[in-house]
């Protein structure tokens, strides 16, 4: 399994911040200048610029073979049909306050 830096690679030059996923370039300068100052619109557009990063990395690994690999064939091609770039598993953990 690759590491996260592998996936997303970060490229300091000067004080600009530039990601490179896939074949994209996001910098994160401009990222930030074009983002709303209100919420929720705010949310909403950082929201989308996740959305093309992860899309970016998954024609990337689609490409490469990589996604194959990681998915399956049968799972992957429904994935492609359905428009769905990639899957992710969050685990959280916390104190249980209503445990008295």
């Amino acid at each position: 399994m690759r590491s996260f830096t592998e996936c997303v690679n970060p490229i300091k030059e000067g004080i600009l911040m530039i990601t490179k996923v896939g074949n994209n370039v996001f910098d994160s300068d401009k990222i930030e200048a074009a983002a709303p100052k209100e919420e929720p619109a705010r949310q909403y557009y950082f929201i989308g610029i996740a959305r093309e990063m992860l899309k970016a990395q998954f024609e990337a690994d689609v490409s490469s073979g990589e996604a194959q690999r990681r998915y399956g064939k049968e799972t992957l091609d429904a994935m492609l049909a359905d428009e769905v770039y990639g899957t992710f598993k969050v685990v959280t953990f916390g104190c249980q306050m209503n445990s008295l």
